[in-house]
């Protein structure tokens, strides 16, 4: 078996991902720019346990007033969601999207880490206009669910259903939306 840690550090530097390995080895911290916003995470792997949980945290926190708004948008959707999910921390406000893989006796590949690491980052910079909406502009969790859904539905060939060289081609609105039929 593979080294974990070794397999997800070959991959920021062969993807030219910018990451700083915090005190502990096996925690990296990164970031990236999407059409809606910057956003800071945290890779996590566990050579032992034999898993991968990368958790990208929305630059904005639900205010104390608006956390039961904030849950209910969570929930709706995640209800929609395939592959990972939003978490709110109800004390803090915290807002983050989280997506792990148990990897057991096989070996991560590049093509598992590019799934896991970009699926979070398209879901976050997704949905983080709904979370804006519902914290500043007094939308339903409903109402800006709906809003984004409109607003980033694309032609089912568009290449802007793209995020990595044709990676999610086509898939991006099927993956995020809880369908891969």
């Amino acid at each position: 078996m593979n080294s974990i840690t070794k397999t997800v550090k070959s991959f920021f530097k062969q993807e030219a991902i910018k990451f700083e390995q915090m005190s502990h080895d096996s925690i990296f911290k990164i970031g990236f720019a999407g059409n809606n916003g910057c956003f800071l995470g945290y890779v996590a792997v566990d050579d032992k346990r034999r898993t991968v949980h990368i958790q990208t945290i929305s630059p904005v926190k639900a205010p104390r007033d608006k956390r039961l708004k904030a849950a209910e948008l969570i929930a709706r959707i995640n209800h929609r969601l395939l592959i990972g999910n939003f978490e709110l921390d109800m004390d803090s406000g915290l807002i983050a999207y989280r997506t792990s893989i148990i990897l057991g006796n096989g070996d991560l590949h590049d093509d598992m880490i590019e799934y896991l690491l970009f699926l979070n980052w398209m879901a976050i910079d997704r949905f983080f206009p709904a979370i804006n909406l519902v914290f500043f502009a007094d939308i339903s969790p409903k109402r800006a669910i709906e809003m984004v859904k409109k607003e980033c539905s694309l032609p089912p060939d568009s290449p802007d259903d793209t995020n990595h060289d044709g990676f999610f081609h086509g898939r991006l609105g099927d993956i995020l939306g809880g369908s891969l039929n």
